[in-house]
């Protein structure tokens, strides 16, 4: 059975290193990239303590497991990471609802992601229920960016709530700039 939860050991966040390392896009075929997905940003054992001491990191368990998680950070992680830095910039010269998004409190994906033996089973749906039940009090929005040849993630997002507010052309590839409105109150 699968439990959501929060990162509480130091093995927990070895076992995100692990995953992360197994779905990174240089560590993928192409025909894997294409049929499960993939991640772009490395975590190192540092970077994960550091985001973690932000907001803790959302993690599904099979047993002592971590079969999927979400990394969850905020506009405080600036400087840790360049990629962190250049979202953050460009979210924040963003508006959304006529509202400078500068000026709310939002939340960032630092990354999600589900083991491939755990995909297809709801998990990213599951993961933003206690996403949203864990942050909405303390924030607005909830925002990520993904390459757009990342058709898996994107589609996962789109049927989550999440909407296309902006896109850009970094490094080699088109990127979208989702959020999901938390103040909504349908959702």
């Amino acid at each position: 059975m699968i439990k959501l939860g929060k990162v509480l050991h130091h093995d927990d966040l070895i076992q995100i290193k692990h995953l992360n390392q197994e779905n990174l896009k240089n560590n993928l075929s192409q025909r894997d990239r294409l049929k499960y997905g993939f991640l772009t940003l490395e975590y190192d054992i540092e970077l994960l303590l550091k985001v973690n001491n932000i907001e803790k990191t959302i993690v599904a368990k099979n047993g002592n497991k971590i079969v999927a998680y979400a990394i969850v950070i905020n506009k405080t992680a600036y400087g840790l990471n360049k990629l962190f830095d250049d979202l953050i910039d460009r979210v924040n010269n963003l508006k959304y609802n006529k509202s400078n998004l500068y000026k709310i409190d939002y939340a960032l994906v630092g990354q999600l992601c589900i083991s491939k033996d755990y995909r297809g089973k709801g998990l990213v749906k599951e993961i933003y229920k206690f996403f949203k039940k864990e942050y909405s009090k303390k924030y607005k929005y909830l925002v990520t960016d993904i390459d757009e040849r990342n058709t898996r993630s994107l589609n996962a997002h789109l049927k989550n709530k999440f909407q296309i507010i902006d896109n850009f052309y970094w490094g080699d590839s088109y990127w979208n700039i989702i959020l999901w409105n938390w103040s909504n109150k349908k959702d």
